[in-house]
């Protein structure tokens, strides 16, 4: 389960999803028919600069990666240009030939991940500027109700391309709290805490309820948009140490979001529909999980884990040889296609469970969702060393192995002064008791569970560096029902990778196809909720 490696994938495919003949922004996505013609659709610039510049930020922090000078500075004119206007906002300019201006607030978001990606990585004064600039717009024009003063926006005045959809409070503020907190760490900017505190406050109102049911006061209709204002309201009450916007989260995530990110990982894009499934929303449901799992709730830990090998890593396009193009004129959208598709994650999927699409912004979400994923993978804790997830990852502390074949196996190899440490290994809860077992150095360990981490005391390995720990466990195999925009999956699962689907589809399928059914269609014997485990 090498993730490192489909991190760099999805960045390659990043690179290649820019557009020369413009400068090198963005294009909107790959467009695959269903005879696998295909051709690069360029829009919305706006939105794809900053989830760029955010993905490739870190994803350059967290590996060997590296941006080719020529496209960094390419993007890196383009955002500056973007910003260059009365509001101090990332809108496309309005002289640009070929890029349609659009006004909307969707994107504030992404604009200020942008900066704050330059803030971090690339120490840049500019982008600590432009962004206190920005801020003092959005304080200018934001409203105590979630709404704006749209009136108050010189680019809207000069624009009839107006986005109404997204100027909802989730869709716009809410979304937008988690950069501001990002921000504010990396600058110290007050303004910045300012503003996370007045849209937090309005959010936990509007938003969240106390018992975790849906709250549609604030008008929420877009799942990644509602995900991520959960985000914020997390991240902006670890920072300040309230824990009511923790607790707050916690009771969503446990009644809401759970329901709403199948166990599969399917996710609506719409909220209260169940169709149109992209795979942004269940990378934000990863992350919720794993930073829960910090706030005293490591049960989390399996759903983080369960949807990136069951959704996130699956929906990646990582082979692709048949692709053609529309229109065989030579132009760069329809150039290299088999090559420039691969990497991308899930899109906006054209079938519940298939249907790969290469869009650049949710390739872009999910790759930020990977990183994460990967730098919790194994690190330290006061406890000692901490493994959270089993996916291959390595340092200067520790390499982690996961293998999966009649069982699983975690090796965890520790390095350097890493073996004078303890080490807490998570167990999935999922996994029969019974069937675990623990070797340090190939000698049978017995260890005292603490909550779902096997404890591994320093003592055991000698405290020397090199002493391999190797987790044993059995991959139980289950069907369970699913039923998605009319159509019932029945999934067989092994452990919390999907390993099998029937009914399956032949157009970019995320599974294998089962090879028959085994359980009956629901109303035929099979109780509610459809599993059978």
């Amino acid at each position: 389960m090498d993730l490192k490696h489909s991190m760099g994938l999805a960045g390659q495919n990043l690179l290649n999803c820019l557009c020369p003949t413009r400068n090198y922004l963005p294009y909107w996505a790959l467009d695959v028919d269903r005879d696998y013609r295909a051709e690069f659709r360029f829009s919305w610039p706006a939105h794809n600069l900053g989830r760029w510049w955010d993905a490739m930020l870190r994803l350059e922090a967290a590996t060997d990666f590296a941006l080719p000078a020529r496209e960094e500075g390419a993007m890196l004119e383009n955002l500056r240009r973007f910003f260059d206007n009365p509001d101090n906002l990332c809108f496309a300019p309005l002289d640009w030939e070929g890029v349609e201006p659009r006004f909307e607030l969707h994107s504030l978001r992404e604009s200020l991940l942008a900066l704050n990606a330059l803030v971090r990585y690339r120490n840049s004064r500019w982008a600590a500027q432009q962004g206190h600039r920005m801020l003092e717009t959005i304080r200018r024009v934001s409203r105590p109700d979630g709404s704006w003063d749209i009136a108050g926006f010189d680019y809207g005045r000069r624009t009839t391309n107006l986005i109404a959809r997204h100027q909802d409070p989730t869709g716009s503020n809410g979304r937008l709290i988690e950069a501001l907190v990002w921000f504010y760490e990396a600058t110290g900017d007050p303004l910045a805490l300012e503003l996370a505190d007045r849209f937090a406050r309005y959010h936990l109102a509007n938003t969240t309820r106390p018992e975790g049911e849906f709250n549609d006061a604030s008008r929420a209709d877009h799942t990644h948009s509602y995900l991520g204002t959960l985000r914020g309201l997390l991240l902006f009450g670890e920072l300040t140490g309230q824990q009511g916007y923790v607790d707050a989260v916690l009771a969503t995530y446990r009644v809401t979001v759970r329901r709403m990110v199948k166990e599969s990982g399917f996710t609506a894009h719409d909220l209260g529909t169940d169709r149109r499934g992209e795979t942004t929303s269940p990378g934000d449901a990863a992350q919720l999980a794993l930073w829960l799992a910090r706030h005293g709730h490591p049960e989390f830990l399996d759903d983080a884990e369960r949807i990136v090998r069951a959704r996130l890593l699956p929906s990646q396009v990582t082979a692709c040889s048949d692709l053609r193009p529309r229109t065989d004129d030579g132009r760069d959208e329809h150039a290299n296609l088999n090559e420039r598709v691969i990497g991308g994650l899930g899109g906006m999927h054209t079938e519940p469970h298939a249907g790969k699409h290469n869009v650049t912004d949710v390739t872009a979400a999910g790759l930020h969702t990977l990183i994460d994923i990967y730098q919790h993978i194994a690190f330290q804790t006061r406890a000692g060393l901490t493994v959270y997830l089993h996916l291959d990852y390595e340092d200067e502390r520790v390499r982690v192995t996961s293998e999966r074949a009649e069982q699983a196996r975690v090796a965890i190899v520790l390095k350097g002064t890493t073996g004078r440490d303890n080490v807490l290994i998570r167990v999935p809860r999922w996994t029969p008791a019974e069937s675990v077992s623990l070797t340090v150095d190939g000698r049978s360990c017995s260890s005292l569970m603490l909550g779902p981490f096997a404890y591994v005391p320093a003592s055991a390995t000698s405290g020397q560096p090199g002493a391999e720990i190797v987790l044993m466990y059995a991959l139980p195999v289950h069907t369970a029902l699913e039923t998605t925009d009319g159509v019932e999956y029945e999934f067989t699962w092994r452990g919390d990778d999907v390993v099998g689907i029937h009914p399956n589809s032949d157009f970019f399928p995320f599974y294998p196809t089962a090879r028959t059914r085994t359980l009956p269609a629901r109303g035929e014997g099979v109780p509610p909720g459809g599993a059978v485990r």
